[in-house]
């Protein structure tokens, strides 16, 4: 499937392309199928993902580029279109009350029980569909509409590492303390993102995402597991 995409000049080294303004699927396969095209065919470009937008960047300055938006067009009209690969990636959250500090304004106001907010939460595979904000902040859409809630009205100045929150319609992880406006509902002890590893963010825009529930005890292990280099991440492959 092809779209009729915007190709736009967004500074000296770089091009922004633009497919249409939806948190959809078969957009995000379409854009990893054209980054995969431009890697095999365009020398020395770094790619950015982020909902349907694709923004390809040079080390130098972009000497000519209609001629550059003309090769880029007959790339994408070319491009190869099937499965790519991903990862399906299982991470534990603690929904305890300490640290889901909204729960109970947000299970009154979606009159639902605590019980079934952590069913509908950890029942959906979610797909990231961007990585921002924060260096390793997921965002995800794939959330049951049971739970689609708005943000605070009044942001935190300071929400704890880990924390998982509601936002509009989608969910995702604190992955360092920050300040934020997300309906905090669990913790996970992971880290999302640390610079001494490789790569550093363990997640990439397009792979698969499920919760499943765990204990404060279960949790505390988990930490202590990761403390001491011991903790294996629930990671396998996944083709869409």
């Amino acid at each position: 499937m092809s779209y009729q995409l915007i190709y736009r000049q967004y500074n000296e080294r770089s091009v922004l392309i633009q497919w249409p303004h939806l948190i959809d699927q078969a957009i995000l396969k379409d854009i990893n199928e054209f980054k995969k095209a431009i890697e095999l065919h365009v020398p020395k470009s770094y790619s950015v993902i982020s909902y349907s937008e694709l923004l390809l960047e040079f080390p130098s300055y972009i000497e000519d580029y209609s001629e550059l938006v003309k090769e880029l067009k007959k790339l994408y009209q070319n491009k190869e279109e099937g499965n790519y690969k991903s990862s399906l990636i299982r991470i534990p959250v603690c929904y305890d009350p300490l640290f889901g500090v909204d729960q109970e304004q947000l299970c009154d106001d979606l009159k639902l029980s605590l019980e079934e907010l952590v069913e509908l939460h950890t029942k959906n595979t979610y797909t990231v569909f961007a990585i921002g904000f924060l260096p390793g902040f997921m965002y995800l859409g794939g959330l049951d509409k049971r739970l689609y809630h708005p943000r605070l009205i009044h942001p935190r100045e300071k929400v704890p590492k880990g924390s998982v929150g509601i936002a509009g319609m989608q969910t995702g992880i604190y992955p360092g303390e920050s300040p934020g406006g997300w309906q905090l509902i669990g913790r996970s002890p992971l880290d999302l993102f640390k610079v001494e590893n490789h790569p550093p963010c363990f997640v990439s825009v397009g792979d698969k995402i499920q919760f499943y529930p765990i204990n404060m005890d279960e949790y505390q292990l988990i930490s202590i597991q990761i403390e001491t280099k011991i903790y294996q991440l629930d990671k396998t492959p996944y083709v869409y």
